[in-house]
């Protein structure tokens, strides 16, 4: 998690190699670019794809328990 002018964000960073483990970060660019405005995920604040990073809003949430 990163504390920038007092919010919170998240990076998501990943090697070359994360191919490997399926991880996407174009899909996942693309996914929270769609759902952010549907107010379903968090808003895109930085990608460079390159670099293998994805920086997204921080969401606040809590754990779900059985009913």
């Amino acid at each position: 998690m990163i504390t920038a002018s007092g919010k919170q964000f998240v990076a998501r960073i990943s090697s070359p190699n994360s191919s490997l483990l399926s991880i996407d970060r174009g899909a996942e660019h693309h996914n929270c670019s769609v759902a952010a405005p549907l107010g379903i995920g968090p808003a895109v604040v930085g990608y460079s794809p390159a670099d293998h990073v994805l920086v997204v809003d921080w969401i606040e949430g809590h754990t779900l328990e059985d009913a």
